[in-house]
């Protein structure tokens, strides 16, 4: 972004003489200000890396939190590779091939896809010298891990496929996996990392080199968005957001453990004992049990009896912000709203029960395969994100059955309807069964071109053969267990 135009869009938000902490969360939703200004401004704000309006103390807080990246980056990636270098020392101990049992450290366990990986990460001070190999080929394979998630990064956005991009969510996630060794890193992370880096960037702006004469305010503008400091500010903004999100990803280790070393007979009971002692199987479970059985009986009793767990598709959607339902634009609105209306993502909560109205007359017509095909893959075609913020915020609010009925007669009147007087369906479906948003998803359309090769009888019986499975019990209970594992974002 060039100069001229940075400074216009600053003005759109400061020069409104009305401006106030308050009336800039307003505007997120009521007017989308933080696309037709500077979103890394507003969410800076939202998020409160600037606690105040006040942009005269921005700098100093910009200066710190730079700084503090760059004591980092020195401490966990530059001065170890300089060390590595080196060589040198007591080779007993800085030595490859040398063993150190002086080394206190600790079993971290990476997850990614349906594996984990552990590695030994420091913990505290090393009673004696600390063999420097060991720590360097455990951040190696940390290193490896990120890189492979980083590189799959929304494969569509060609921003993600540029090297240097990769390098530096490579190193802001490394550095937050040596500064939150109760979690480390885990798959997903990196894509809750990659819309901010993005907003940050696109934000930034060259400083202008030798000039003396710049206004108070340009000069306040260029530091904050100064492209110089990218990485460093993107790295403070998803710390912010990793303030909340962290307790998504963390896992209860010892109980999971401990479980694993029982009878192979109990391997299943354990593990699904052990994943709902996880925050976000917890989560999901409130949202279900709770919230959607308050606000929405029908509905709750429906996927009840069909044994839809609930954290078979929430894990995904709160791990990820829902990163994976919308396409980017859309995503960065719905963040918008997020961010403005709560810091704390609480609101998250609330986003999922306005979703699952969404389509909830479709759910209520479909059958177990069905509803979970179209809980897994959501369609947004159509879906306003700000419109998921207000009715999430009305939710939240209106916590009742009387609460649900409302935002179903909303709903009935954005898809032309008349309003329902209560909870049930509407006659006719709003969606023929099976329309789900593939979106993303390029093995599911490859299943459906193959599918449409066949001749109708053996579709027909294909069809019927994979929903008489998906209904068995035994089924059900796979997919209670694949719920259970907590390393894999589905």
């Amino acid at each position: 972004m060039d100069l001229h135009e940075a400074r216009q869009k600053w003005d759109l938000i400061f020069n409104d003489p009305l401006l106030s902490l308050t009336s800039l969360r307003q505007k997120a939703v009521a007017t989308n200000i933080c696309r037709t200004t500077l979103r890394s401004v507003c969410w800076k704000v939202y998020l409160t890396y600037f606690p105040s309006l006040e942009t005269s103390t921005w700098p100093l807080i910009l200066q710190k939190e730079r700084q503090h990246y760059s004591n980092l980056v020195y401490k966990y990636i530059t001065n170890p590779t300089e060390q590595m270098a080196k060589g040198g020392g007591d080779l007993s101990v800085n030595n490859p091939l040398a063993s150190n049992d002086d080394v206190r450290c600790c079993h971290v366990s990476v997850g990614r896809g349906e594996e984990s990986y552990g590695f030994l990460v420091g913990r505290g001070e090393p009673k004696g010298h600390m063999n420097p190999w060991q720590q360097y080929f455990a951040d190696s394979e940390i290193r490896k891990v990120i890189r492979q998630d980083v590189e799959r990064t929304f494969p569509d956005i060609d921003y993600f496929r540029d090297s240097r991009v990769q390098q530096r969510m490579v190193d802001i996630l490394f550095i937050y996996c040596k500064m939150n060794q109760d979690v480390s890193y885990r798959q997903g992370m990196h894509e809750l990392l990659a819309p901010v880096l993005l907003v940050v960037d696109q934000d930034s702006v060259e400083l202008v080199e030798g000039a003396t004469d710049l206004d108070p305010t340009t000069d306040v503008l260029l530091q904050t968005l100064d492209r110089a400091h990218v990485e460093h500010d993107a790295f403070s903004l998803f710390t912010q957001v990793m303030k909340s999100a962290k307790t998504w990803y963390e896992f209860n280790d010892e109980v999971f453990n401990s479980s694993r070393q029982r009878k192979q007979a109990r391997v299943y009971v354990l593990f699904y004992a052990a994943a709902k002692l996880n925050p976000v199987v917890m989560e999901c479970h409130r949202i279900h049990h709770e919230f959607l059985r308050t606000v929405d009986p029908q509905l709750y009793g429906h996927l009840e009896r069909l044994g839809i767990e609930p954290q078979l598709y929430g894990i995904r959607w709160l791990r990820l912000l829902f990163g994976r339902e919308f396409d980017m634009d859309s995503l960065l609105k719905l963040w918008d709203g997020m961010f403005a209306e709560d810091a704390t993502l609480k609101i998250v909560d609330y986003v999922c029960l306005s979703m699952l109205f969404g389509i909830r007359d479709d759910l209520l017509q479909d059958d177990y395969s069905s509803c979970l095909g179209l809980l897994m893959h959501y369609p947004t075609a159509h879906v306003n994100p700000h419109t998921l913020i207000e009715q999430a915020v009305y939710l939240r609010d209106h916590l009742s059955q009387e609460g649900g009925v409302q935002i179903m007669r909303q709903n009935d009147v954005r898809a032309g309807r008349v309003p329902r007087e209560h909870g049930a369906p509407p006659p006719s479906p709003s969606r023929h069964a099976g329309e789900y948003n593939h979106q993303h998803h390029p093995s599911i359309e490859a299943g459906t071109d193959n599918l449409a090769r066949m001749t109708k009888p053996a579709a027909e019986g294909f069809a019927k053969m994979t929903k008489e499975v998906m209904k068995s019990p035994q089924v059900r209970e796979i997919n209670k267990a694949i719920a259970g594992v907590m390393d894999e974002v589905k």
